[in-house]
């Protein structure tokens, strides 16, 4: 049974947000997270993959209304808690594992390899966001640990987890500070630093909980995209230097979106 959650309120108005514009994302039924999506929200396929081509509108009003006579940091951390469009963004990339493990090639092949190959066993997914990366990672033998804040896109990997029956611990996180109580072989995060209120913090968190021969992988989205105001301009030059700082080795990427560090 599905569960009662925010997406199915607010349809009246999520139907007059969407268009007839050109399509940029085109279902198919081995869509297997969108199909789950579709199980869990109570919306149609084709309404799901008409919010997905509109997600940048559906994420930009949503983030204005909350962003009305409020800090952007009081607003980062209220719009993951309360929106239920984001869910729309994260799908328009990762609408199957397929699709993941495609986009994360497209990066650097590196990436999968590194966590797949790496023989620690213990792996967290900072900001796990719909939980199917974590999935796959738990399929390649690892002990998986998916880490995120409170609001319908966790609501939604949790489902999964449950649904499916897979055994990856759920820690629910702050969006105002880090605390980790243990610490990882490979700490692996997409996409997340540019949403972070106190990202300097966060990196220092995580990289005191990798363990010695441990990797952290990070994807960062760089720039400010008036598209998606939700995002703040991060300094990876800066992030970088902070993490060599900290005795990290680059095995790939150093100052670009995407790279890896080792500890010693």
């Amino acid at each position: 049974m599905a569960l009662i959650n925010p997406v199915a309120l607010p349809l009246k108005w999520l139907r007059s947000m969407l268009k007839t514009d050109a399509p940029l994302y085109t279902y198919l039924p081995t869509h297997e997270i969108v199909n789950d999506y579709a199980e869990f929200s109570g919306l149609s396929i084709d309404e799901i993959a008409r919010c997905i081509n509109r997600n940048t509108d559906l994420n930009k009003q949503s983030w204005q209304t909350i962003r009305a006579n409020v800090s952007w940091q009081e607003a980062a951390s209220r719009f993951y808690a309360v929106s239920y469009t984001y869910a729309f963004d994260l799908l328009s990339m990762n609408y199957s594992k397929r699709a993941i493990l495609d986009k994360l090639n497209g990066f650097n092949p590196e990436i999968v390899r590194m966590i797949k190959d790496h023989p620690g066993s213990e792996f967290l997914e900072f900001g796990g966001g719909l939980g199917a990366f974590c999935e796959i990672v738990l399929g390649w033998g690892k002990r998986v640990t998916y880490l995120d804040i409170p609001g319908h896109v966790m609501d939604f990997a949790s489902w999964r987890f449950r649904k499916y029956g897979l055994p990856i611990e759920i820690i629910v996180s702050s969006s105002t500070e880090l605390k980790l109580h243990r610490s990882f072989d490979i700490i692996h995060t997409d996409a997340v630093f540019e949403h972070l209120i106190d990202p300097h913090q966060v990196l220092v968190e995580l990289l005191a909980h990798v363990n010695p021969g441990g990797v952290l992988i990070l994807l960062i989205d760089l720039g400010e995209d008036p598209e998606r105001p939700m995002h703040r301009p991060i300094d990876v030059v800066g992030l970088h230097r902070q993490i060599r700082g900290a005795g990290f080795s680059n095995a790939f990427g150093e100052n670009t979106f995407a790279s890896a560090w080792i500890k010693p």
